[in-house]
């Protein structure tokens, strides 16, 4: 189904799940449903361009609230908006970086910070040296420098 914004001539073929998404992203007025005339049978497509370009201009721009200067500028503040759009959620995600380098793992036991990485090479030479008495460590990744504590 397709859906068109009276005042600035936008149209979208995004679905609509409630009455509160049938707002236009340009100029924030209701969206109406373009008529099925329109559209072909599955409401999916417009039957033509030419039929689109008909009903520009006998629905879209014959309507009383139709502003030709948002009409000409549509395109131009969606853009804008996307482009906004995206600056927000690059600062976000940056911000979201720095506070997890400040997140240091810490030992569950003792609170402590000063950790060493158990590698895959100890574990393999522990269990090849001790045998079985030497899978202790294998679900473990971190051991702690304070109290030994591994996890």
């Amino acid at each position: 189904m397709f859906y068109y914004c009276g005042h600035c001539g936008w149209i979208t073929g995004k679905k609509i799940f409630k009455d509160n998404d049938r707002i236009c992203e340009v100029c924030s007025e209701e969206l109406k449903e373009v008529p099925q005339e329109y559209l072909t049978a599955s409401g999916l497509l417009f039957i033509s361009q030419d039929k689109r370009k008909e009903f520009i201009e006998t629905v879209i721009k014959t309507a009383p609230e139709f502003d030709p200067n948002l009409f000409e500028q549509h395109e131009q503040i969606l853009n804008e908006k996307k482009s906004n759009l995206k600056e927000q959620i690059e600062m976000e995600i940056s911000a979201n970086r720095e506070n997890q380098k400040d997140e240091k793992i810490c030992c569950p036991i003792c609170g402590s910070k000063k950790l060493l990485r158990i590698s895959n090479v100890k574990k393999v030479a522990k269990v090849y040296v001790f045998g079985i008495f030497g899978v202790g460590d294998l679900g473990r990744t971190w051991k702690c420098s304070h109290c030994g504590a591994k996890f």
